[in-house]
């Protein structure tokens, strides 16, 4: 998925009203070019009218300027889906091995971990295991 498919996920979603579903990878906005209107407009109607719908933290070092991304960019975006989410239908993904083009798998993990409040153990844990845990019926 990228985030000019949003318009028809949602659609989809109206369709499958009881199915637990994925945003995966944020919905790639092009994170290089500084996507935002849009793709954060549709997110942020899926997040608030679809509370079967999740979304999966993935994928965002691959969507930004491979070789120059800055950690800020990068986290602006992780928070937002935070936000309007919600730390119960977040879930952290590393898109390994395609992750290894722009970072590798620590960085990843630390970028997630430094989006949230260092503090907030009860975010980080849901980020990291229980958000998956209940999705994914584990």
């Amino acid at each position: 998925m990228k985030s000019e498919h949003l318009e028809n996920t949602i659609k989809l979603i109206e369709q499958l009203p009881k199915m637990k579903l994925v945003i995966d990878h944020i919905a790639k906005p092009n994170i290089k070019k500084k996507e935002w209107d849009a793709w954060a407009f549709h997110l942020k109607k899926i997040a608030n009218n679809y509370p079967h719908v999740y979304c999966k933290i993935s994928g965002i070092v691959t969507e930004a300027d491979w070789y120059n991304w800055k950690e800020e960019e990068l986290i602006e975006y992780i928070k937002y889906v935070i936000e309007i989410f919600g730390p119960s239908r977040v879930m952290f993904g590393t898109d390994w091995p395609v992750c290894q083009a722009a970072a590798n798998t620590n960085k990843i993990i630390d970028l997630c971990k430094d989006s949230v409040n260092s503090d907030n153990h009860n975010i980080q844990y849901k980020l990291f295991n229980e958000s998956a845990s209940l999705f994914y019926s584990l």
